[in-house]
């Protein structure tokens, strides 16, 4: 794929604790690999906006209620697996 060198200005805070979490020569695959993440979750986030505008946001009985399915399907899974 091809490559473009882009200038991008960061506070020196944030510099020095990437710099802590990478090796040499990985900034630039971090960077990227961050950007990338970003790219697939703000599609969801203005999907979410706009289901909350559309529908209203989610009520504690909406949220207890997909954690009761979530629980009940993850316990199906669970029985179907070969032990």
């Amino acid at each position: 794929m091809p490559t473009a060198r882009i200038t991008v200005t960061i506070d020196e805070e944030t510099l020095d604790e990437l710099k802590q979490r990478v090796g040499p020569g990985e900034l630039s695959a971090y960077v990227v690999e961050a950007v990338r993440h970003r790219l697939r979750i703000d599609p969801i986030e203005e999907l979410l906006a706009q289901l909350d505008s559309i529908h209203g946001p989610l009520t504690e009985g909406d949220l207890e209620q997909g954690a009761a399915w979530l629980s009940q399907m993850t316990q199906r899974l669970s029985s179907t697996q070969a032990p």
